[in-house]
């Protein structure tokens, strides 16, 4: 009875034992990482971000909204063999996109963390011509907004540069041609750089359906 009762009470202690250094490893783990975060925030003191920059190819607008670039085989087959319904009817002379234009507000939530709000806009518009007034023009026009939260990773932290990667998900809306298209909408940034401290500069590669290829602007923490 002796030896059962010296045995658990062996147990207990290693049990203990165990929960004293899973312990003691947590909390210095915890004093690590605030004592990082202490040495990050005193070179880099901001906590909020404000963006604003112009991107590249808007995919979604192109695709949804713009006849020439979305069944460019449809387009040609019509023109090269018209029926009088396509002879007569209103010709499409020009589409044009702004590109898109972005503001963005962020929190550094630590050194390695930023959560950002990114709302972009692009302006769309399409140069019409009416065989049936001696070839008159007029001019469609459209808008498209994207509502995007993101979330972002640093990975590189000194006073002056900054290198990341993010990814984001919201809403796309889009107006054109007497027709709106509402759908989800998503961004993933596989790099970016930000240069500078208070004033930066940033730019960032983009795959996205508001812009494919590159996002590039100033910025100013607070």
């Amino acid at each position: 009875m002796a030896a059962a009762t010296s045995k658990t009470k062996t147990v207990d202690m290693k049990k203990t034992l165990m929960i004293f250094l899973t312990l003691a490893f947590a909390l210095s783990l915890n004093a690590q990482e605030r004592s990082r975060e202490e040495r990050f925030r005193e070179k880099y003191p901001w906590k909020y971000e404000f963006r604003i920059g112009y991107g590249g190819y808007p995919l979604m607008d192109t695709e949804a909204h713009l006849n020439s670039y979305g069944c460019n085989a449809c387009y040609e087959l019509a023109q090269r063999y018209p029926d009088l319904g396509n002879m007569y009817s209103p010709k499409i002379k020009n589409e044009y996109v702004t590109g898109v234009f972005s503001a963005e507000f962020s929190v550094h939530i630590k050194h390695w963390l930023t959560l950002a709000m990114n709302m972009g806009v692009n302006g769309i518009w399409r140069t019409m011509s009416d065989p049936l007034a001696a070839g008159q023009t007029y001019v469609k026009r459209g808008a498209s907004f994207n509502l995007i939260p993101t979330v972002r990773f640093q990975y590189v932290n000194s006073k002056v540069v900054r290198l990341y990667s993010g990814v984001g998900v919201g809403l796309y809306v889009g107006f054109f041609d007497g027709e709106v298209l509402v759908t989800p909408a998503a961004q993933l940034t596989p790099i970016g750089i930000s240069l500078g401290r208070k004033v930066f500069f940033f730019a960032e590669t983009s795959v996205s359906t508001a812009s494919m290829g590159g996002n590039m602007g100033i910025g100013f923490r607070f």
